[in-house]
């Protein structure tokens, strides 16, 4: 999972397709990942979806209940474009295949720390375009909306 640690990968076209796969596999491989594209939406898309994996993979890692097979096969898995699963359709999946209470909680807990993480990146960014578009447009108030200095 380390492959790129303390590598800077530029991609440009980041935000769809293949440029959106060679973003998430950077993040996945421990990079920081610098990368463009046209549509802001598509951004923070791919944005999130890097968070998500990134912070899944190190949460599971990090966590002793979770076994070495368990973090393996889940680099394996979100590799190979597995989406994430809701907390619902992960506990079945986990209860169909008889894991144990710890580990079950484990990737649980896993699953809900990197959705937060995933929309947290993704809403910053927006945000941050956001300021960027009043800025540039020039319709940030400059007096308060219902002041009698305007």
């Amino acid at each position: 999972m380390a492959l790129l640690q303390s590598k800077i990968v530029l991609v440009n076209g980041g935000s769809q397709g293949v440029g959106a796969g060679i973003v998430q596999a950077a993040v996945r491989e421990g990079a920081t990942v610098v990368f463009a594209g046209r549509r802001v939406e598509e951004l923070a898309g791919s944005i999130m979806i890097a968070a998500l994996t990134f912070s899944f993979l190190a949460s599971i890692g990090a966590n002793p209940a979770a076994p070495d097979s368990m973090t393996s096969q889940a680099t394996v898995q979100l590799q190979s474009g597995t989406p994430f699963l809701s907390d619902t359709q992960l506990e079945t999946a986990l209860n169909e295949a008889n894991v144990s209470p710890q580990v079950s909680q484990a990737a649980l807990d896993a699953n809900a720390a990197a959705r937060l993480d995933g929309l947290s990146a993704a809403l910053a960014i927006l945000a941050f375009a956001a300021l960027l578009a009043l800025f540039f447009t020039q319709r940030i108030p400059s007096a308060q909306l219902r002041s009698k200095e305007r």
